[in-house]
């Protein structure tokens, strides 16, 4: 399988086990002797994760030469700063729901908008500043 489709696989996994861990957290909420707060906070991890390595090392692999030297860093800037700026309201405002979802809360209630306003605001600030900075 070549190296691009195999990222891509990978990448799609990720996103159904993203999934299938908000379906375990809502799914057993009393287990993990967390209070909601707490759920929230693991759930808003999880959306700042997508700076992590995986997605990085997949705009790497996909943009430059083979013989060219991984820097987690500044590939990390570089993807964020090309993707950050797609997503829109309503991929945000699923995010938040899927989120406020596994804590136990209303995925539609008047949290959402808040968490909404408060990840697009993060995303486009970060974008910007990627984009000021040469990313």
């Amino acid at each position: 399988m070549p190296l691009r489709k195999a990222i891509s696989l990978s990448t799609t996994v990720r996103t159904f086990g993203d999934k299938a861990l908000i379906f375990f957290l809502a799914s057993f909420p009393r287990i993990d002797g967390l209070n909601r707060l707490q759920r929230l906070w693991i759930g808003w991890g999880r959306i700042a994760e997508s700076e992590d390595d995986e997605l990085a090392y997949a705009y790497f692999a996909s943009n430059e030469p083979a013989d060219a030297v991984y820097d987690r860093k500044r590939y990390t800037a570089a993807y964020a700063r090309r993707a950050y700026p797609l997503y829109g309201p309503s991929h945000v405002q699923r995010a938040m729901a899927m989120i406020l979802k596994a804590v136990g809360l209303k995925p539609q209630g008047w949290l959402n908008p808040v968490m909404t306003r408060a990840g697009l605001w993060f995303l486009r600030s970060r974008a910007n500043k990627l984009a000021a900075g040469g990313a």
